[in-house]
């Protein structure tokens, strides 16, 4: 078998740098452009605390950037989870951010 020379294994170990952090700058620009595309569909100025991780109809309206009560149906028709329990509609705010991550993009 051939030896790798110790020059051959620098530059064998150089490129393997070369390709993980070129990697995890993908990865990165992949992460801030998601975290972009939900600022711009969910309200930033709102501060979500535990309080809020359950939202009712207008809460959940108004976390989808101030949409209708007809959108968050046809929301809930392409799969947003709804709940119902006492009568009562509400939304989880991880199932609202999934379902955003799971929208297309334009």
């Amino acid at each position: 078998m051939d030896e790798v020379m110790p020059q051959e294994r620098t530059m064998i170990n150089f490129q393997m740098g070369v390709a993980n952090s070129t990697a995890e700058a993908v990865d990165n620009l992949i992460l801030q452009r998601a975290s972009e595309i939900v600022g711009k569909l969910v309200n930033e100025d709102t501060n979500y605390s535990d309080s809020k991780s359950i939202m009712d109809i207008p809460e959940a309206c108004h976390f989808f950037k101030d949409i209708s009560e007809p959108t968050l149906n046809k929301f809930v028709r392409q799969g947003l989870p709804k709940h119902k329990t006492g009568g009562k509609v509400f939304y989880l705010r991880r199932e609202c951010l999934d379902f955003i991550a799971m929208l297309p993009s334009d």
